[in-house]
């Protein structure tokens, strides 16, 4: 089998740590807009505004990942999810956390779509199911592991201190493809046809 190229882990790391970062919110947000005396419906809207901003963000940071390359959007955008779990870290209202999922939502959203296409860059028929098949994976461990952590330190320490940590290792995720992530805009394009 063709060997998987050592790339893949940073990115792996990158996804895992944006999974973590929407599982943190479960059990946490509710708790949080209850103590701003925040309503449901309040709440319904802060947390669609996550989703919609995904929905709206897919499209422009595959545009910008095909003009711009991978990398800046590997690098901005776990950026700008640790901007939004930063502002939930303070949010004090209910625009404070719409504003906060927003860009959550959109850092999210460009850190996915960048992954994905860096991954089929770096992959080559021989081993692109070996490549994007821990996708999956790294959901499952964000999903499972970030209601778990967000929980425990909310009860412990507070509402706050979740998302803080969380955007903390997001932009650690940011500064690691900084350092470790070469461009691959072309890369896959100056293969060998029979190796695309």
């Amino acid at each position: 089998a063709t060997p998987v190229d050592r790339r893949v882990r940073p990115i792996y790391g990158t996804l895992t740590l944006s999974f973590v970062a929407q599982g943190i919110q479960f059990p946490v947000l509710p708790q949080l807009a209850r103590s701003l005396e925040l309503g449901t419906a309040d709440l319904g809207l802060i947390a669609a505004t996550t989703a919609l901003a995904r929905l709206v963000s897919n499209a422009p940071a595959a545009a910008a990942a095909e003009r711009f390359g991978r990398r800046p959007l590997l690098i901005a955008g776990p950026a700008t999810a640790a901007v939004g779990m930063g502002l939930l870290a303070c949010s004090d209202c209910f625009w404070h956390m719409v504003v906060a999922n927003t860009c959550l939502g959109a850092g999210l959203a460009t850190t996915t779509t960048a992954a994905q296409l860096y991954l089929a860059d770096i992959s080559t028929p021989r081993n692109r199911a070996a490549t994007t098949a821990p996708l999956l994976q790294s959901a499952l461990i964000g999903f499972a592991v970030g209601p778990a952590v967000g929980g425990v330190l909310a009860q412990h320490l507070g509402f706050s201190l979740p998302f803080a940590a969380c955007a903390t290792g997001l932009l650690g995720s940011s500064l690691a493809s900084a350092l470790l992530l070469p461009e691959t805009l072309h890369e896959a394009a100056s293969r060998p046809r029979d190796m695309r």
